[in-house]
């Protein structure tokens, strides 16, 4: 064999050398230039096809000088207006005491009460029936009333100053402690307090990135996600230069298809995803199949369990055990997010990233040795943190322990899987994906002359009903919280409701999201990005400066 292929290689030699002799100087070097250039090339129209394919590619990258073309940006420029318009009429409908500028002396304290308490029922009237999903996951008034007290105990305290704060410093610990216990960490796992899920999900990507790099050489690094992520895994490919790479998941369950995930993974690959369980769809990932990829491959695997972080734990207890592994239980599993401030009824801003080692979670740090102020070293991205959080977040847990956080779970899961199981028996609809935890979603039967779309809009006009908008495929969810367990019989009886009228009167519901999202889907993506401007701009914005 080894004589073989030194004939062959001596053959290949003699007639390169033979061809390269006719050449001068200059035009070997072109030739060489030339077939660098060819290989680059090569590799980067591979990753095209492999990504957004060619003629996504050729289209986003035409755009900006379509976009230039007086009828293009005419267009472009109306239909912005009309969206700022629609947006002006209902984030600024509530405007209370508008001011744009300091008072020239400061404001008695009981005038600033009054206003406040008048916004705090202004930001309690439109969920406090049960009527949206998510959001809010809690509610009741004795509770937040209590988590705000401990929050506004520690309002001042910086988990930053940990020698200045130890009380803050302990409870940052202990909650990230009960966490891992949750999720069954082994000895020597460990994590870190952020303040949310994109946080967390952040912080893992950077830390495989950093990982990659250190323990392999990986200069290009990528992760393979399903395509039903979460779109923080997106914004951590934007953020840290990582290439995401998407696979596709099965209909309707939903959940990934892992012969594609193995299709996807190459010598660059630093991380796999799974979520445990999905936003969009609320289906639990195949995350032992994907443990056991991740371990043969020698890369990580990050289980998403932000949404469900405080439902899927105690599932099992609560009497409907998860279809999958989850935890840290599963060999394979490297890190986890987790939300408390989801179904843990801690308030926003609460978010714990796990680690199976020490050694992965350094990776995620951040140094600046040779910084004038002094050696600067945080373990996520914030340097200040609110020590509010931390503390209400801890007394959150602390209140509900165990055995309230398995009765919250079973209330949830028992209310989303009694609305799956009518959804079928609703005509024109089906399930999109699996209600495995806390989620139900649902989108119209091909052929039924519904728009699922249409249906969320006049079920929002019948009972008030706010539910999530999604697409890929067209489908609009609920995520079952406390308050809107209580209102799943309703909900079900509006749901019938709203498809009869739907059905009755099929024009007057055409317009609304199902307008919108059959005009988005048919629009190339920078044209829907120059529309989510103008709803992040006007977000931000007061009427006065938004003219």
């Amino acid at each position: 064999m080894t004589s073989l292929v030194a004939t062959l290689d001596d053959a290949v030699r003699a007639v390169v050398v033979r061809r390269l002799r006719r050449l001068d100087q200059w035009s070997v070097i072109k030739l060489v230039l030339g077939l660098l250039g060819a290989a680059r090339a090569y590799r980067r129209l591979r990753q095209i096809m492999r990504t957004t394919g060619l003629r996504r590619w050729a289209f986003t990258t035409a755009m900006p000088l379509l976009k230039q073309l007086p009828p293009v940006r005419k267009e472009l420029e109306e239909g912005q207006a009309k969206v700022r318009a629609d947006l002006e009429g209902v984030l600024f409908r509530d405007l209370t005491a508008p001011r744009l500028e300091l008072p020239a002396k400061g404001t008695p304290q009981a005038e600033l009460l009054q206003l406040m308490e008048k916004r705090h029922e202004l930001d309690r009237k439109y969920w406090e029936d049960g009527t949206i999903t998510g959001a809010v996951y809690h509610g009741e008034r004795e509770h937040m009333d209590f988590v705000g007290k401990v929050y506004g105990q520690f309002a001042f305290f910086n988990p930053l100053h940990a020698s200045l704060h130890p009380a803050t410093r302990q409870m940052d610990a202990e909650v990230v402690a009960m966490v891992l216990r949750m999720y069954r960490g082994p000895a020597g796992s460990c994590g870190a307090f952020t303040t949310g899920g994109t946080e967390s999900i952040l912080m893992a990507m950077k830390t495989y990135r950093d990982w990659g790099s250190a323990t392999r050489g990986v200069r290009e690094p990528n992760i393979v996600i399903p395509l039903t992520a979460h779109a923080a895994f997106d914004k951590a490919g934007h953020y840290f230069g990582i290439e995401v790479r998407h696979a596709r998941c099965t209909f309707p369950e939903q959940a990934v298809d892992v012969a594609h995930v193995r299709s996807l993974i190459d010598s660059n690959t630093v991380a796999l995803v799974g979520s445990a369980p999905q936003f969009a769809t609320g289906t639990i990932d195949p995350i032992e199949e994907l443990a056991e990829l991740a371990e043969a491959r020698g890369i990580g695997l990050h289980v998403d369990c932000c949404l469900g972080g405080f439902v899927v734990p105690f599932m099992a207890a609560a009497g409907s055990p998860p279809p999958h592994g989850f935890d840290f239980t599963v060999r394979g599993v490297t890190t986890i997010s987790c939300d408390p401030h989801k179904y843990g009824f801690a308030p926003k801003g609460a978010s714990v990233v796990m680690f199976r080692s020490k050694e992965l979670r350094h990776h995620m740090y951040t140094f600046a040795t040779e910084w004038t102020g002094g050696i600067y070293a945080t373990p996520t991205m914030l340097g200040s943190r609110p020590g509010g959080v931390v503390a209400a977040t801890w007394a959150a847990m602390m209140r509900y322990g165990e055995a309230g956080y398995v009765e919250s779970t079973a209330q949830i899961v028992g209310a989303t899987r009694r609305i799956a199981e009518a959804i079928p028996t609703i005509g024109g609809l089906e399930l999109v994906g699996r209600a495995d935890a806390c989620v139900v979603a649902f989108g119209a039967k091909q052929g039924s002359g519904l728009n699922c779309y249409s249906v969320a809009d006049c079920l929002k006009e019948i009972g008030g009903w706010e539910l999530a908008t999604l697409q890929n495929p067209a489908a609009v969810h609920l995520a079952v919280t406390l308050p809107t367990a209580k209102n799943a019989t309703r909900f079900v009886d509006e749901l019938r409701a709203a498809v009869a009228t739907v059905r009755s009167e099929p024009e007057k519901y055409k317009g609304g999201s199902a307008g919108l999202y059959g005009m988005a889907s048919s629009l190339p993506t920078s044209f829907i990005e120059e529309t989510a401007k103008v709803y992040l701009d006007t977000m931000t914005a007061c009427p006065e400066s938004h003219k």
